[in-house]
């Protein structure tokens, strides 16, 4: 196979950085048997608390495994997946479940075994399940809060890339806006820009309809304008004006609906777009802060009717015979700290609709 053929094993950032790589490279091989190894480590201890076999020496070995292999696995994961906030949920979602379910699933299976809530290995196994579940919400949400805080602090690839054509006067580049203007970007070339009409007007070729990669004829007329010597500058321009459609009469307008097929192709907007994204997209944090703030008092009146509904569940539990008589419901009690620390899971949650929402309002649907 050729050189040129040959697939891509690595992505571009892996190669720049090769620690990454060897990051990616451990968590790809430890995570699948770490996970598996965990999995079914869990399944022999619930296995053997349903059949009532918990006297072996080596039972709390296997309990033990099911810690620390689930946690290996799943800091692994996230090694692996280190562009995605897929595993962080995923881990937040099953800590909660084994922090809050641990010790139902544990009691019910008791029951099946003919077994009390407080027998030794029994109380052991729910109390590490629900450990478990705790070190998971917890990687979880440092791994989530990482996540948010690369999109909030990183530089956007807009940001990196620099203004290699732009020769602005000094009393130009004072009157810089905060989204720079179609003459302020990168791929606006001087030659082409100090004979622009929408430059010497300063309007957006967007906000006038016509611009240098749209119109055929504006094309033609910097073409004709420049110097011989700036020529290939402006080689790109004339090509992608060829491709267009003719330009409507003067003093004309396109309409936006064929107007915006233009735009949301043009390099030019579209780097108007990243802009606009990149000092922007702060505002999915207040956004956010102002939904919790919105959403608290009926979060909390839900909260305590699902705490109430809870403990009053474990009650009929108990009296159906469906769990251990001497199992403690408060194990699983639902305080004010567990209530503070779920409405921060759940803001973060929002935070990821919001980012997601933002990103899409200014790169996608081009607002």
């Amino acid at each position: 196979m050729g050189e040129n053929t040959r697939r891509r094993t690595t992505a571009p950032e892996q190669e720049a950085q090769p620690w990454l790589a060897m990051m990616v490279k451990f968590g790809s091989a430890v995570a699948p048997w770490a996970l598996i190894v965990g999995g079914v480590a869990l399944v022999i201890v619930l296995g053997l608390i349903t059949l009532n076999k918990i006297e072996f020496g080596w039972l709390p070995n296997v309990l033990a495994a099911v810690s620390f292999f689930l946690l290996l696995g799943f800091t692994a994961l996230f090694f692996k997946c280190y562009a995605s906030l897929a595993p962080g949920w995923t881990a937040l979602v099953l800590g909660a479940a084994l922090h809050l379910g641990g010790p139902f699933l544990i009691g019910i299976l008791a029951k099946v075994g003919s077994l009390t809530a407080t027998a030794g290995f029994v109380d052991t196994a729910s109390k590490s399940l629900k450990d478990v579940g705790f070190f998971l919400i917890v990687l979880a949400v440092l791994r989530l809060l990482m996540g948010f805080y690369t999109y909030a602090t990183s530089q956007h690839h807009v940001a990196k890339k620099q203004f290699q054509y732009l020769d602005l006067s000094k009393e130009d580049a004072a009157k810089i806006s905060f989204i720079p203007k179609c003459w302020q970007m990168s791929r606006c070339r001087p030659a082409v820009r100090m004979s622009c009409p929408n430059y010497i007007d300063r309007r957006t070729c967007w906000g006038r309809r016509s611009g240098c990669f749209c119109d055929r004829d504006l094309a033609n007329y910097l073409l004709q304008s420049v110097d011989t010597g700036e020529t290939t500058e402006v080689t790109e321009v004339s090509q992608a004006a060829v491709s267009r459609s003719a330009p409507p009469a003067r003093g004309a307008k396109r309409p936006w609906k064929l107007q915006k097929s233009l735009c949301y192709n043009c390099p030019l907007f579209i780097e108007h777009q990243e802009y606009k994204f990149k000092h922007l997209r702060w505002i999915s944090f207040p956004i956010t802060l102002a939904i919790g703030a919105a959403l608290y008092f009926p979060y909390h009146e839900g909260f305590v009717w699902f705490a109430a509904w809870l403990e009053g569940a474990t009650q009929k539990l108990i009296a159906l015979g469906n769990l251990p008589e001497n199992f403690n419901p408060s194990a699983t009690s639902l305080g004010s700290g567990f209530e503070i620390f779920l409405g921060v899971i759940l803001l973060l949650l929002v935070c990821s609709w919001v980012m997601e929402f933002t990103e899409r309002m200014f790169l996608k649907w081009n607002l």
